[in-house]
């Protein structure tokens, strides 16, 4: 079994056994699994096919910051659509997806192995026995993986730092506002870093003259 998953935006929800656990429940034997997307990212282009792929799914889209499946299976599919020449993988893992006319490579549509921030609304942080935090849904299902992708790690220190009383990361609470919080203040530090070249390559070219 192989597990993929990106560096420094990944939270492990839960063990490896219960990763196991999901992945028996949810993928046929030898499947790869990979984790559902909120839109068509990188190329929009492909969306209409991703559509015509899976009827009837509201998000059909794949997000290669989590992959697990048997390592022959992937080794088939390295074979089968060979990796040189794509300079992203999502785009590459779509494209897979729409070759293939097997379901050796699937979706994780219903977040059981992994989720994805955008998708995080009917979950809570709660803090276990052992003070550690887990996203669960309020069936008691844990994804074994949660994924802040895009523009939302930004918001993954605070969740892993705090939570509110219900449970519910305050960053999940206002996340837009967080965000353009995080842009402004990048914003400044910008500005300030221009002003401050600008003074000194002034201060030069008086030297200069």
């Amino acid at each position: 079994m192989l597990v993929f998953i990106d560096a420094y935006d990944v939270v492990i929800n839960n063990t490896l056994d219960h990763l196991k656990k999901c992945y028996a429940e949810t993928a046929k034997p030898g499947q790869i699994l990979i984790q559902k997307d909120l839109k068509c990212y990188p190329d929009k282009r492909i969306e209409p096919d991703m559509r015509a792929k899976f009827p009837g799914r509201q998000h059909p889209f794949c997000n290669s910051g989590f992959l697990v499946g048997p390592a022959a299976s992937f080794l088939r599919v390295f074979k089968d659509h060979p990796i040189a020449g794509f300079k992203d993988d999502q785009y590459y893992w779509a494209k897979v997806l729409l070759a293939r006319d097997d379901d050796l490579v699937a979706i994780d549509f219903d977040n059981k192995c992994s989720i994805g921030y955008y998708f995080f609304k009917d979950y809570q942080w709660r803090t276990l026995k052992d003070g550690t935090k887990s996203l669960i849904r309020p069936n008691g299902e844990q994804p074994a993986i949660a994924h802040f992708p895009g523009n939302s790690k930004v918001l993954l220190p605070k969740v892993l730092r705090t939570t509110n009383r219900r449970g519910v990361p305050a960053a999940y609470r206002y996340p837009v506002l967080e965000g353009f919080i995080f842009l402004a203040c990048l914003a400044v530090a910008v500005l300030i870093a221009m002003i401050v070249l600008a003074i000194l390559y002034a201060k030069e070219r008086r030297k200069a003259r």
